[in-house]
């Protein structure tokens, strides 16, 4: 009897002690996830795979969710620090202090042959101070590296010099007209300007020295930690105007869409980005390609990589992202389908990347001009993490059917492509396997693009190829997308859809030639230009 009661009372002081410490347990465990419920409110968020649905087609999207709550700054970065030049986005991102996150921005020049003349074709701004100017377009910008403008905008620097006029500008912009006023700042690649017209030789906010060179065009140095104003040459005789002249500039930006104006003097952006066409605008798909001056039509009513940026309704979140093979068209449904209030398109096809916490989700396919960093706030009351990227939201792309096996991080693709301009060789590396190639015909350049021979790579990436003779016609099928091209015709034919080629395809040593770039993006791949061995590697097939 006493054992039966000894067991009992075992039993019982068992069950209470389980009873007591699962009590304990759900305690904690409700305080734990209301604590960092309120402290992931200033993290950036972790989603999983966003699949967006766009006319019976579905894309997943790469994006990072950034909160508006002041824990994070967003940041415009230079390659090098300078105007003209190329580096990797995790270069970018990298040499901002505390940076968390980096998304390519605007366009630029990634087919000149001089590695300082890089130049991008949107407005860019760093902490105040207009570093590249172009006038009109879609931007986005932020006041006091927090309130964020995404608008088409009208961006206008001005020069006020001591003859009570002032005069509108280019930033670091060259131009052939000799009429249009230039200021050349240290953000500037070259510090050589070889240009026929007065100049002006700015430091410590005043014309130190007065340059004519009118009509011999001799070179003319911007001073160390100053400015060089270009006036042209209609101000040929009036150097003694401006001799010891103060100097000061400023800038305004016009929000054609909500009416605003930024001026830098009053309420100004601090860093900013242009690039377009708009996406959405208060809420509603917004896309104007001709109105919002992005260029070539068809590179954006084609399918390519994209790369986006906008906001929700109230201003709480910025989305940056990414999406393969999407129009601008499509590109604007996903950023409305994320609940996006304003968004615009950064640059894209090659330039298209997204980069966090030291990985690449989505990596270009070559160095690029600029980008926008996000870095950690040091008044954040997170600063002191372990890990400044946990809680990122990251909705990983599948992209679309036709890419939907593309690893997110390409840069770690098991299957690489290698070719180098001149040589009859092309290197395959696949599941850790690498084996060499010969080739008919080497790669070659041709008006600014490589073009490789049709059989050598095409078939090294499982497509199935043809050509016919009578027509002179050349079909690549890889089972997802089916690509027709004709040789010296620069029309090509994308599941049926006409799409024009800055180059056309050649016969060289009596083999077809193609151009690499545009059909391996529109086969899905990641094309990298690597100059310092004339090196091409197409990762992600």
């Amino acid at each position: 009897m006493a054992k039966t009661t000894y067991g009992f009372i075992r039993i019982g002081l068992t069950r209470t002690i389980i009873i007591s410490l699962l009590i304990i347990f759900f305690s904690f465990y409700c305080y734990s996830s209301l604590t960092l419920a309120s402290e992931s409110d200033s993290l950036l968020e972790v989603n999983g795979e966003e699949v967006i649905n766009i006319e019976g087609e579905d894309f997943t999207v790469n994006y990072l969710k950034v909160p508006l709550d002041g824990s994070y700054n967003f940041e415009t970065s230079l390659a090098g620090d300078t105007i003209g030049r190329a580096d990797d986005l995790s270069s970018l991102a990298e040499t901002k202090d505390n940076s968390v996150a980096a998304i390519n921005g605007t366009y630029f020049d990634a087919y000149t042959e001089k590695d300082d003349e890089r130049f991008p074709y949107g407005n860019l701004m760093i902490d105040g101070e207009a570093i590249f100017t172009t006038g009109e377009g879609a931007t986005a910008g932020f006041v006091d590296n927090l309130e964020p403008v995404i608008t088409r905008a009208d961006v206008t620097p001005y020069i006020e010099l001591e003859d009570d006029r002032e005069r509108r500008v280019l930033v670091n912009h060259p131009t052939k007209q000799e009429s249009t006023l230039v200021l050349y700042t240290h953000h500037f690649t070259r510090n050589i300007i070889e240009r026929p017209g007065l100049k002006l030789q700015i430091k410590d906010d005043t014309v130190t020295d007065i340059i004519d060179r009118s009509y011999t065009g001799e070179d003319t140095s911007i001073p160390d930690g100053g400015n060089l104003l270009y006036l042209g040459t209609g101000y040929y005789g009036a150097e003694d105007l401006f001799s010891g002249m103060g100097f000061d500039i400023r800038y305004e930006v016009h929000d054609k869409d909500q009416g605003e104006k930024y001026c830098s003097k009053e309420k100004g952006l601090t860093n900013m980005v242009g690039a377009g066409p708009k996406l959405v605008t208060n809420g509603q798909v917004d896309v104007d390609i001709e109105g919002d001056m992005a260029g070539n039509y068809d590179t954006h009513t084609e399918r390519s990589s994209r790369s986006f940026i906008g906001y929700d309704q109230d201003k709480t979140h910025i989305i940056m992202g990414t999406v393969n093979l999407a129009t601008q068209y499509e590109s604007a449904e996903i950023a409305n389908k994320l609940g996006l209030h304003e968004a615009m398109s950064l640059d894209g096809g090659a330039s298209s990347g997204l980069y966090h916490d030291g990985d690449y989700l989505t990596s270009p396919g070559r160095k690029i001009s600029n980008a926008l960093v996000v870095t950690k706030s040091p008044s954040s009351e997170n600063s002191n993490d372990e890990s400044e990227m946990d809680g990122v939201d990251t909705g990983e792309a599948i992209e679309d059917e036709a890419s939907e096996d593309f690893d997110a991080d390409v840069a770690e693709s098991a299957n690489v492509i290698s070719m180098i301009i001149g040589e009859k060789e092309l290197t395959l590396k696949k599941d850790d396997v690498e084996e060499t190639k010969d080739l008919d015909v080497s790669p070659v350049i041709k008006e600014g693009r490589t073009l490789v021979p049709l059989r050598g790579f095409f078939e090294a990436i499982d497509a199935e190829v043809d050509y016919l003779e009578e027509t002179r016609e050349i079909v690549i099928d890889d089972s997802n997308t089916l690509i027709k091209m004709t040789l010296d015709d620069n029309i090509a034919l994308v599941d049926d859809v006409e799409i024009k080629m800055d180059t056309s395809p050649d016969v060289i040593e009596g083999r077809a030639m193609l151009p690499l770039r545009f059909v391996s993006e529109k086969l899905g791949y990641s094309v990298e230009w690597i100059e310092e061995n004339n090196e091409i590697v197409i990762q992600g097939y």
